[in-house]
């Protein structure tokens, strides 16, 4: 069986099992097991993080900006819906056998996109099948590009290849404390370079509690910034980031983060303050949460 029929096969069998699974899902907000902004709890206020721990917050992410968080009754998240245009959302389905996932994007009651992605056997993304739709000529238009994921041996993101179009790929580089320093994207020849600094002056490292997965263009669709399924996120919260078109030699975007977190280190407002083409824009985001107790 040649490898084009072997991943057809793969994708029709997650599929099939998605199909099972959707039948299932209950579209609830609850805390349940842990999503990447939950994998690691906080001790209470009053236990000590080198002694016996019994109690722990876990806390479960509901709203990140305009968006709302909704998660089935395992805790598994299963909707990003925007509060401001509702037809604008991410639906997510789960394959019973833990094969893989499907991601929907919808906008304006269109799908706009659709991502199928294959698991290993440590429920990292192996490999994914992206659709993006559109219109031409009154017809509907439909483009799927594959993509595999590699690690290296601590269990983080190493490469994404273009498994159409070898030419293109990313590489991840990680600093001495396990954090993202450097993403380089190549294209044809084209090679474009971002970096991550962590730390400035008078400004220390800050812990990273919500474990999302920080990723700007072109990387929003290869890796959702919710998913905890691409190897070990960081230790620690960026501070900046600098896009560097290596060609040129140009820098295009410097963004610079400033975050406000609660006693227990989770962020409850996060401003980006980006420079790009000669102007400086502010947005800022909002966390809110639900907290529980466990063990």
């Amino acid at each position: 069986m040649n490898a084009f029929a072997k991943h057809a096969l793969a994708a029709l069998a997650l599929v099939f099992s998605l199909s099972l699974t959707s039948c299932d899902r209950e579209n609830a907000i609850a805390p349940g097991r842990p999503e990447a902004g939950e994998t690691v709890p906080r001790p209470t206020g009053n236990t000590p993080n080198d002694g016996p721990v019994s109690v722990f917050k876990k806390y479960t992410l509901v709203k990140y900006g305009h968006w709302q968080l909704t998660y089935d009754n395992t805790g598994d998240l299963v909707k990003k819906q925007s509060t401001i245009d509702p037809t604008l959302f991410r639906e997510y389905s789960r394959a019973s056998n833990g094969s893989g996932m499907t991601i929907l994007d919808m906008n304006g009651g269109k799908m706009s996109g659709k991502t199928l992605i294959l698991f290993d056997g440590k429920g990292r993304a192996k490999e994914s099948f992206i659709t993006k739709y559109g219109f031409a000529n009154g017809q509907q238009t439909a483009v799927t590009t594959r993509f595999a994921y590699q690690y290296n041996a601590d269990n983080r993101l190493e490469k994404i290849t273009n498994l159409d179009n070898g030419n293109h790929y990313f590489l991840f580089t990680y600093n001495g404390n396990g954090d993202r320093s450097k993403v380089e994207m190549y294209n044809s020849g084209k090679k474009t370079v971002t970096t991550y600094t962590y730390v400035g002056f008078n400004q220390p490292l800050i812990p990273d509690y919500n474990r999302m997965n920080l990723a700007w263009m072109p990387l929003y669709d290869k890796i959702d910034e919710h998913l905890p399924i691409y190897g070990k996120a960081n230790k620690n919260l960026p501070r900046n980031l600098e896009f560097l078109d290596v060609p040129s030699g140009q820098v295009t975007d410097k963004v610079s983060y400033k975050y406000n977190l609660n006693a227990d280190g989770y962020i409850l407002q996060r401003e980006e303050t980006r420079q790009t083409a000669g102007q400086t824009l502010v947005d800022t985001f909002s966390f809110d949460y639900i907290v529980s107790m466990g063990l």
